[in-house]
């Protein structure tokens, strides 16, 4: 194969849409090639067409295009209108800055002091102006294109408690504080719920994803993870499947192998995994019984990476993914950074049509095995 090959985005087709793919995979039906998907790459893509972040934040056209451009060109599954790890935060009090061009970051703290904690008011995501916004451009999206799969997600419990209280106080908390971070971690359980079931009622059941980096155990040790993230997370995925009718997607960045005999536990149907974990182990494991999703890494292969780079990681994560009883999805460990070029993410793409032709659940795709025969 010649390098340039993964650049040509006629060069490698596909049969099906991202949704009738993955659908037709974990029926056990075999499928054109293994499914791929991007983890949050919005940002990302709205820099390849020619926007920035901000522009995909406040207007609609340029948040659609790349909706459906992801849809249509990356095969996503899903058009997933979630709320960011500090959306909650940001309708609750605290201060967000949106730079023109990166990533939200508070600058001020709805929660430095919890004598603010009883002025913590329940959200209501039909009045809240934050998250009406959210809503209504979700629902244009899904009525200007009914052919999209729209979907929903929010940030896992202590996620969401860092955008109301700092993370220096927040760590404090878990060691001289509790009563109060309990009764902060239930306010986000309760109004990431709330969101849930008014974005269900509105746009239909469906997928929803919880992003929790803060349960790393890069962040917690296991004892904090048990008493101060587990039981929330639970209850977050086991109502958030009694709402949307479907078992959650659970994404938590960083070191989590301490936490499997834990989140075998829950009720999940995807379990994405960081790019710093095991995916051979993962797929032996978690793969029993979840969706295993991942694990290439963002930044120095996806971002900084060249063609031969992307090619060994796709190869291999196939390689040691796709054998994963419950299904695999290929995917990037994490967040697909705003500076990723445009040719790499062909190159992802193109890789994963080639070595992953002919993929069925639980068994490794016939484009690997072909071009292991050859070499």
């Amino acid at each position: 194969m010649k390098r340039d090959d993964l650049l040509k985005r006629e060069k490698y087709k596909s049969d099906l849409s991202g949704a009738e793919r993955l659908e037709k995979y974990l029926q056990g039906e075999p499928v054109d090639h293994q499914p791929l998907y991007l983890h949050y790459p919005d940002y990302a893509l709205a820099n390849v067409l020619g926007f920035s972040t901000r522009d995909f934040e406040e207007d609609f056209e340029v948040f659609e295009s790349v909706m459906v451009y992801n849809a249509r060109e990356y095969f996503s599954p899903w058009a997933n209108v979630r709320l960011s790890l500090r959306t909650l935060g940001q309708a609750a009090g605290s201060d967000l800055v949106f730079p023109k061009n990166g990533i939200d970051y508070v600058s001020s703290y709805f929660l430095e002091d919890y004598d603010r904690l009883k002025n913590l008011k329940d959200l209501d995501p039909y009045k809240d102006k934050v998250l009406s916004r959210i809503l209504s451009r979700a629902y244009k999206l899904k009525e200007r294109n009914p052919d999209l799969n729209v979907t929903t997600g929010v940030a896992g419990p202590l996620t969401t408690a860092v955008s109301l209280r700092s993370y220096g106080k927040l760590m404090e908390d878990l060691k001289t504080n509790s009563e109060n971070l309990k009764s902060l971690l239930t306010w986000s359980v309760e109004n990431s719920l709330k969101w849930i079931e008014v974005f269900t009622r509105e746009l239909g059941p469906g997928l929803v994803s919880i992003s929790d980096p803060m349960s790393s155990l890069d962040v917690l040790d296991l004892k904090d993870f048990k008493k101060f993230s587990y039981p929330y997370l639970k209850t977050l995925v086991d109502e958030t499947k009694k709402i949307s009718k479907e078992k959650a997607f659970v994404h938590i960045c960083g070191k989590t192998q301490g936490l499997w005999p834990d989140l075998l536990d829950l009720d999940l149907g995807y379990f994405s995994l960081g790019n710093t974990e095991d995916l051979k182990a993962g797929a032996k494991i978690l793969g029993e019984k979840f969706i295993l999703v991942g694990n290439i890494d963002p930044i120095k292969v996806l971002r900084d990476g060249n063609q031969d780079e992307i090619i060994h990681a796709v190869k291999t994560c196939l390689d040691f993914g796709a054998e994963a009883k419950s299904g695999f999805i290929l995917a990037p460990g994490c967040q697909v950074h705003l500076e990723t070029r445009e040719e790499n993410l062909l190159a992802f793409k193109n890789a994963v049509l080639k070595y992953g032709t002919k993929a069925q659940r639980g068994l490794k795709p016939q484009g690997l095995d072909k071009e292991k025969s050859r070499l």
